[in-house]
């Protein structure tokens, strides 16, 4: 498993569902972890308790 240096955090490595399904990634991880942090920053969530925004606390 890779590991990324600094943080020693798994990365993700789409390779076996490109392999084995033919599926590719719509977005890059620099485009997920991008839009987390925008959703971070706007407190957004979703109606399920892990996922709920800081408006519904």
């Amino acid at each position: 498993m890779l590991h990324a240096p600094r943080i020693r955090l798994p990365l993700l490595d789409a390779g076996r569902a490109r392999e084995e399904l033919g599926c590719t990634p719509s977005r890059t991880s620099t485009d997920a972890i991008e839009e987390f942090l925008v959703g971070l920053r706007h407190g957004a969530g979703l109606d399920t308790a892990p996922l709920a925004g800081a408006a519904r606390h």
